[in-house]
């Protein structure tokens, strides 16, 4: 056999092997981009959403920091209240 005549049949077998999967995959490829489209905008939306809860936990959070910062400035007020009424207290005898 001809080498020449062999890479024309190989050739014409590639490119027919090539053309055909370009016509077979083309509609599968493109029903992956619109499911990845469609993921992609569902999970924008999802994102507006959590934005709006990360906000709400953000200020909640701020709350009970500002709610403990509170509750710190009282106990330490109340141990000092305690600590000077013992040594201001007189020893009872026994």
């Amino acid at each position: 056999m001809d080498p020449r005549m062999l890479s024309m049949m190989v050739f014409t077998l590639l490119a027919i092997i090539i053309a055909g999967g370009f016509v077979l995959l083309m509609p599968l490829s493109r029903q992956l981009a619109r499911y990845l489209a469609y993921r992609m905008q569902d999970k924008a939306g999802v994102g507006e959403g959590v934005e709006a809860e990360l906000r709400r936990l953000r200020a909640a959070v701020e709350g009970l920091d500002q709610k403990l910062h509170l509750v710190d400035e009282r106990q330490e007020f109340l141990e000092k209240v305690l600590a000077s009424r013992e040594t201001d207290l007189p020893k009872l005898p026994r």
